[in-house]
């Protein structure tokens, strides 16, 4: 049996059968292997298992006793995965089904991101491919979209999780169903009424309320990544970071987190939400900070990869931004510039803390390149947004 250790993590690949005639011998393996990393958390890939025995699952019951709840049992086969469902070993520990692999090769492209591409499978189905996201990651995301649904957020439900050669995918069931900015693309004669449903639906998520054991706090997030940004910034910059995210106020709003027209698919007419990976409760403020950077960087920030970015070209691009927020709020004139301004200095306070935000892995690098950028456009406005902020939300 092939073992392998690497953070904290002990895998091992068991093959073929795990019955009476080896269990005792799966067993002392298994055992030697711990004994070296006592400490490390024990998975058992079963990419290469065929059938495993009353025998074996005792082995693996003493296994979890001994190693409590960490222990995970991976890549099971369906035939496996029915004997750990009948004898009711799912309920007692981590089992996860192999995941199929769906090439993408031929596939007709419905949209495309900095960080997903959507495909269409066939008739009834769309593939989202996901690009730098962890399994765990998808499945989290699985959840919060059903919890999003029970809710009444308009968001379509993914029902399987495959492996492609771009990453790992989700698949929908979606009749008929393309991506918004393509439809606007592909009907520019109708982007007027396209954006109102954009706006509108915008809106709708905003009035759904979530409770505070259902979803983590945005806020919560914006301040913890103001700690992590401590190293990189004076004290009083860091204060005033700090006391434009507490001038927002506390809000039980579903967050979506990162809301644009490629995040969103429209199906005879009805739009529906995909990838809310970073959904979360807040006041909405949250929402408009990313959904401006975005199509602040399609159009202002790096206009020639506006079309990889929005999916859109440059001139639909800033006709989305520049009517989204009106539509939104439904002013105009002064009303509208002030609440834009707040919008703005939103976008500008998540340019600096998102590297911090989604964990990047050059975050330090990313931050100090961001900071001059801050010092020159958000600091000095900060204590004049935190009053608008007060005055306007």
């Amino acid at each position: 049996m092939r073992i392998t250790e690497s953070d904290g993590i002990l895998i091992c690949f068991p093959t073929g059968r795990i019955d009476s005639t080896n269990a005792a011998a799966f067993e002392q393996e298994l055992n030697k292997a711990r004994s070296g990393h006592p400490d490390a958390e024990l998975v058992l890939d079963a990419a290469e298992v065929n059938y495993i025995s009353s025998a074996g699952l005792r082995v693996l019951l003493r296994q979890r006793r001994d190693n409590g709840p960490g222990l995970t049992i991976r890549n099971v086969s369906p035939e496996l995965y029915e004997i750990f469902d009948v004898t009711g070993f799912t309920a007692l520990m981590k089992v996860e089904k192999a995941l199929r692999f769906l090439s993408v090769k031929g596939l007709a492209q419905l949209g495309a991101g900095v960080h997903s591409t959507v495909y269409r499978l066939d008739e009834e189905r769309i593939l989202k491919v996901v690009k730098d996201m962890t399994l765990d990651a998808i499945r989290a995301e699985m959840q919060v979209s059903k919890q999003a649904l029970f809710h009444g957020v308009p968001t379509a439900i993914s029902y399987d999780v495959v492996r492609t050669e771009e990453g790992y995918g989700e698949v929908y069931e979606m009749f008929r169903a393309g991506v918004l900015s393509a439809a606007v693309m592909a009907e520019p004669e109708r982007r007027e009424d396209f954006l109102d449903q954009f706006a509108a639906m915008y809106r709708q998520i905003h009035r759904v309320e979530i409770g505070e054991d259902e979803l983590d706090s945005v806020r919560d997030r914006y301040l913890a990544a103001a700690d992590a940004l401590a190293p990189f910034v004076d004290p009083e910059e860091l204060a005033l970071v700090r006391k434009m995210i507490e001038a927002v106020p506390e809000g039980h709003s579903f967050i979506h987190g990162d809301f644009h027209m490629n995040n969103v698919m429209i199906q005879d007419g009805e739009l529906l939400l995909i990838d809310v990976g970073e959904a979360g409760r807040g006041h909405p403020l949250f929402d408009f900070a990313q959904t401006e950077w975005a199509y602040l960087m399609a159009t202002v920030y790096a206009p020639e990869r506006c079309e990889k970015i929005s999916g859109m070209s440059l001139d639909e691009a800033r006709f989305v931004r520049d009517g989204l927020f009106p539509r939104y709020f439904g002013a105009s004139g002064e009303a509208i510039e002030r609440k834009l301004a707040v919008v703005n200095g939103m976008a500008m306070l998540r340019r600096l803390l998102v590297p911090f935000l989604q964990n990047w892995s050059e975050a330090s690098a990313s931050v100090r390149e961001r900071l001059p950028g801050a010092r020159q456009d958000l600091f000095p406005r900060i204590n004049t947004l935190c009053g608008m902020i007060k005055s306007e939300f």
